[in-house]
């Protein structure tokens, strides 16, 4: 399972993209550089289940630094994703964080 953070702005760039899986949830932490103050870049999570040949979302079942994000520093998020994906989906996902 692949997860990818789109960003709407031009200049700046999401690096350091790590992923913490615990429970029900997956933690996800990245960083937003090259983003002038007082300015904010629109972030999106989405997710595929083959390699990035497809891509499913934007996440729906996520809390923390999603949508309009505020430059500068770590930033995490974390994903529910018993509550976003069908049973199906989950079983190649266990099997992706238990490998990771």
């Amino acid at each position: 399972m692949g997860l990818l953070a789109c960003v709407s702005l031009h200049a700046q760039e999401v690096r350091d993209v790590t992923f913490k899986s615990g429970g029900n949830a997956i933690e996800i932490c990245y960083r937003l550089q090259h983003l002038p103050p007082r300015q904010y870049a629109w972030i999106e999570i989405y997710y595929s289940l083959d390699d990035g040949k497809n891509w499913q979302g934007p996440l729906k079942r996520i809390a923390g630094d999603v949508g309009r994000v505020e430059y500068g520093g770590k930033k995490r998020v974390v994903w529910d994703v018993f509550s976003e994906l069908e049973k199906t989906a989950l079983l190649v996902l266990n099997s992706w964080t238990n490998s990771a």
